[in-house]
């Protein structure tokens, strides 16, 4: 009889120790065929920087088993059109939702709403608010330190710099003008402000052609891709122009799109700050899976590099600028 019932026991052990190998096949095979519905928000329209970190995420998106949505806005920090898209993404059921925001003020409300019952992951852009949530992201203050060095390092000279103001609604624009100004402070340079007009009408090129030619000073700094192209774009048509209307004032800023690049190696502008957008979109979607999965996710920082006309083809610096150089 106690034979009988220890090979019940037995039996019944195996049965259930079976039972438990098919449901952790079951739940692993879950967890390898579910798709991971993933939205990407940018804060502006879509180019060449956004195409590149559109490409990194989705290289992480067919790694990782995910759907990505990339949404650009009609213009350059529209939040209404942000919180729109947020919503939007919301009532469509996406798993997780990345996002550079247009203003870390006026979203800060919304992200911490949203981030209670949908993990966010931060894009290049960082909020104040009461639970942390992860960003993948340049270090946008050092950029502003960095660029504020090469400046100091190639001056023989101070000099009258000035410091274009748009767009310091958005963090990583923010952190980059505060460590631009936190070490130029420190010199003897004379710093001047400039806030070019955002109307439609008032284009950044006209504003910036009209600047170049009416303004004595030595730099000019800007922290926004979009606007910098348009400073050198002017730049390079009054020298184009003719030795009367030549401009020698040095430009600097942040960004690495063909246009920016092309000015770079015309001298047009002097020195960029780049960041590498593919490995933001790559590392957000891989950020982002983990939090719906509840893996431990940490902030991604990524380091930025100066750039300048005489250095550009270094074999590092073209990997970084040509996507094509390995």
């Amino acid at each position: 009889m106690k034979k009988k019932k220890k090979a019940i026991v037995y039996i019944l052990l195996l049965a259930l120790m079976f039972m438990v190998l098919i449901l952790k096949d079951s739940i692993f095979s879950d967890n390898e065929n579910k798709v991971y519905n993933i939205s990407i928000i940018t804060r502006g329209k879509m180019n060449e920087s956004r195409r590149i970190m559109k490409s990194g995420a989705e290289q992480a998106a067919s790694e990782v088993n995910a759907n990505i949505k990339f949404i650009s806005l009609s213009k350059e920090n529209n939040v209404e059109e942000q919180i729109e898209n947020i919503k939007k993404e919301i009532s469509n059921e996406s798993d997780a939702i990345l996002i550079d925001l247009a203003s870390y003020e006026e979203l800060s409300e919304t992200i911490e709403k949203v981030n209670k019952d949908k993990p966010v992951v931060l894009i290049d852009s960082d909020i104040n608010i009461k639970n942390k949530i992860n960003k993948v992201s340049c270090d946008n203050y050092a950029l502003g330190v960095d660029l504020a060095r090469e400046i100091l390092n190639h001056q023989v000279k101070d000099e009258k710099v000035v410091v274009v103001k748009n767009g310091l609604d958005c963090s990583s624009i923010k952190e980059r003008y505060d460590g631009f100004i936190d070490t130029m402070d420190k010199s003897n340079n004379t710093l001047l402000y400039w806030n070019m007009s955002d109307e439609e009408t008032e284009k950044y090129y006209s504003q910036a052609k009209r600047f170049l030619q009416y303004n004595s000073v030595d730099s000019i700094v800007v922290f926004d891709s979009y606007i910098l192209q348009n400073i050198g774009e002017a730049k390079r048509s009054l020298n184009a122009e003719g030795s009367e209307a030549e401009c020698s004032i040095k430009l600097y800023g942040a960004g690495s799109d063909s246009k920016i690049i092309s000015l770079l190696e015309n001298r047009q502008i002097t020195a960029i700050a780049t960041e590498n957008e593919f490995n933001i979109g790559y590392l957000g979607v891989k950020n982002a899976v983990d939090k719906v999965s509840d893996r431990k996710v940490d902030d991604s920082i990524i380091r930025s590099t100066v750039i300048n006309s005489d250095n550009m083809y270094s074999k590092e610096n073209q990997r970084l600028l040509f996507s094509f150089v390995k």
